[in-house]
């Protein structure tokens, strides 16, 4: 479908790459731009993604009512859909972390019960790592795990601490403040694992993420209508513009003074930094 929907080479890697994590036809040079820019996250399918389909499915079903069969057909549609997409995107830790968790959500919402995010990040991870314990070493799914652990923790604090008047401005702080909660529990991880920092990482993702949560639309969209007369080829134009504004925005922002600076810490360096977020987490 993307072939036969007429977007060119690297307008078409970066929806692969955007919508089913498959980033075989990116060039090294976009996907370089992706690292030094601190923005290589959003090519990985993720919680982003699973949640684009669980809210789209609650959406489109919400006419169905709040009755007890409308709130078990709607979860079993939500389920069906949320494991065939991992299944579609190869099963990898962040999807599955990210399915399993807004399954438990399904699941108490068709049962009436409360859901804690917390708890269902953890059992998630119980889930994942008796199905298959050697995920515990594996970069993704710590980084994964670390991410999410430090939205739930952070996020909420960071984003009540400066309520903007302006609607823009709260998308804007919104935003940043789900860069930084997310950041706090990888970046020792990350310093430890990869020697480097993406300087520009903030300002870049800000741009970044919001037209990349787009360009995920619209290639749902792309998917849906590019047979349509006049619908299909706009939707093409449209998304080619907006995947080359993320080309050229991830591009600029690795080119930028010590955009990935090499950082050398040790083990000792990076249990120190993780005893500091704890502390900070527990303030």
């Amino acid at each position: 479908w993307l072939v036969e929907s007429g977007l060119q080479g690297r307008e078409r890697a970066l929806v692969k790459a955007l919508v089913l994590g498959l980033r075989d036809e990116l060039d090294g040079d976009q996907r370089d731009a992706f690292v030094r820019s601190g923005t290589i996250h959003v090519l990985a399918v993720s919680g982003t993604h699973v949640g684009f389909i669980y809210v789209m499915l609650l959406f489109m079903t919400n006419w169905w009512g709040h009755t007890t069969r409308a709130r078990w057909v709607r979860g079993a549609i939500v389920l069906l859909a949320l494991w065939g997409y991992a299944g579609l995107t190869g099963a990898c830790p962040s999807v599955l972390r990210a399915t399993i968790m807004f399954s438990l959500f399904t699941i108490a919402g068709m049962t009436e019960r409360q859901n804690e995010p917390l708890n269902s990040l953890f059992a998630a991870a119980l889930v994942l790592l008796l199905w298959d314990p050697h995920m515990l070493v594996e970069i993704g799914f710590q980084l994964s795990f670390l991410a999410v652990l430090g939205i739930i923790l952070f996020y909420g604090p960071l984003v009540r601490s400066w309520v903007p008047n302006n609607r823009i401005l709260g998308h804007l702080w919104s935003l940043t403040a789900l860069s930084l909660a997310a950041q706090v529990f990888t970046t020792p991880l990350s310093l430890h694992l990869f020697h480097a920092f993406p300087v520009w990482y903030l300002p870049a993702n800000l741009i970044v993420v919001t037209a990349a949560g787009v360009a995920v639309y619209g290639a749902v969209a792309l998917l849906v209508l590019f047979r349509v007369p006049v619908l299909g080829p706009l939707v093409v134009l449209l998304l080619t513009v907006l995947l080359r504004i993320v080309d050229v925005v991830t591009d600029f922002f690795a080119q930028l003074p010590l955009a990935y600076p090499s950082i050398r810490t040790t083990l000792l360096d990076t249990l120190v930094l993780y005893a500091l977020v704890i502390l900070l987490a527990v303030g």
